[in-house]
Formats: C-alpha cells, sequence, structure tokens
C-alpha cells in the first residue's frame, strides 16, 4: 500500500491544477496528512481484530458475534468516513487514489459479511 503511496505521490507532482488552482500535489499533501492518517489508524485496528477473529474460530457464535457486532460496525464507520472525505476531494488525481481506498473497504466489508454468514452455518 505505502508503495502504491509514494507512486502516486510523483504523479501528482506532476499532475496538473484543478478549477480552484488547488494543485494535485497540494491536495495529495492535505489527504495525506490528514484524512489518510484518520481512516488508515481505523483499518488497522480491523486488520487487529481479523487476527482476534482467527482465534475465535474455535467457537462460531463467539466468532459471528465478534464479526458482527465489533469489525463490521467499524468497517461502517471506516466507510462514512471515507465517502465524507470523497466529496471534499477536488483534483481527479487524488479522488482517483482515495477511490482504491474506498474499493478496499467495499472488499472487505464483503468479506467480513461472507465469514459472518460462513460462521452462521457452523454454529450448531
Amino acid at each position: 500500500m505505502k508503495k502504491i503511496f509514494f507512486l502516486l505521490l510523483t504523479l501528482f507532482i506532476v499532475g496538473g491544477c484543478n478549477a480552484n488552482g488547488q494543485s494535485a500535489e497540494d491536495e495529495f499533501n492535505e489527504y495525506n496528512n490528514e484524512d489518510r492518517i484518520a481512516l488508515f489508524e481505523k483499518s488497522e485496528k480491523i486488520s487487529d481484530m481479523g487476527a482476534k477473529l482467527i482465534e475465535k474460530y474455535s467457537e462460531p457464535e463467539k466468532a459471528q458475534t465478534y464479526v458482527n457486532e465489533e469489525i463490521l460496525p467499524l468497517l461502517k464507520d471506516v466507510k462514512s468516513q471515507a465517502e465524507n472525505v470523497d466529496q471534499k476531494l477536488e483534483t481527479n488525481e487524488v479522488q482517483e487514489l482515495h477511490q482504491l481506498f474506498l474499493d478496499q473497504v467495499t472488499t472487505l466489508t464483503d468479506m467480513f459479511e461472507l465469514q459472518s454468514d460462513m460462521l452462521e452455518l457452523q454454529v450448531p
């Protein structure tokens, strides 16, 4: 993920300006130093929660409860926050970068919803 940011940072430096005159580089710096940090802190927490979920697999009912009551609500919060960030972005370059993050959140949500369904099938 860091490699993507550094690659895109290089593209942004070369990139143009939007209609309001803010360069992609300026917007990226603001995005990278403010919005991305808050979003990725929560993303790291979700990653840690995934590891804790593995420990709970021996008890499918508890694992499913953990997914439904802890992981999915946090993902919903991250998605909401990310959508708010998306609305304020102006340059195409930063919007495209942020879309990668939104896609990742959607994929993670789908994955944990499927895990919840799978765990429900394992509950005696």
